[in-house]
């Protein structure tokens, strides 16, 4: 027996409604963008002796830290703009290239944006640090990793990254190149 309603229109069988239903998802799968994690761009690290601060111990050395980095505007939320600062991208990691601990607690980098671009969905920015160093002859590695390169790449595509350089000993007069 079929049910009709006070205004004389019988409802839609349920079967319809879930065809329509699915309908409506198929189109939009098939029209939703990518969902990949791949907001990391491109990074480096380069650093370069200054004189050491007063009060620091006797053999220390100090580096001045400099870190660039470009991300995926649209990964951050209220996306980067020049001028604002994005806190805690990575951290940067400080530790002696022939094992041990270095002495020297890890930074967050927060990235001062100096560059966007909409169209692309990227932003650029750096971060300087000054890092005193509890030896001048020992040979150190300054590193930072993370999550999710770009999607599609030949290599590592999605994978982890990590950047890194070697701080040789202050005393040899070298800096990065």
């Amino acid at each position: 027996m079929k049910s009709i309603y006070q205004d004389g229109v019988s409802p839609t069988p349920r079967w319809q409604l879930w065809k329509t239903a699915s309908l409506i998802f198929m189109i939009f799968f098939l029209f939703a963008g990518s969902a990949s994690a791949s907001h990391y761009r491109y990074g480096t690290i380069s650093w370069k002796r200054v004189p050491v601060p007063v009060g620091a111990a006797p053999g220390s050395c100090a580096v001045e830290v400099t870190i660039k980095q470009a991300w995926r505007r649209t990964f951050f939320s209220g996306p980067p703009v020049v001028g604002s600062t994005v806190l805690g991208t990575t951290t940067l990691v400080t530790s002696k290239v022939y094992g041990g601990a270095s002495g020297v607690p890890s930074k967050s980098i927060d990235i001062l944006v100096s560059s966007t671009n909409i169209v692309d969905d990227w932003f650029f920015g750096e971060y300087k640090t000054t890092l005193v160093l509890p030896s001048d002859t020992t040979t150190y590695l300054l590193s930072y990793t993370n999550c999710c390169r770009i999607f599609g790449l030949e290599n590592n595509s999605s994978g982890d990254f990590r950047s890194e350089s070697i701080v040789t000993p202050c005393v040899s007069g070298n800096d990065s190149p």
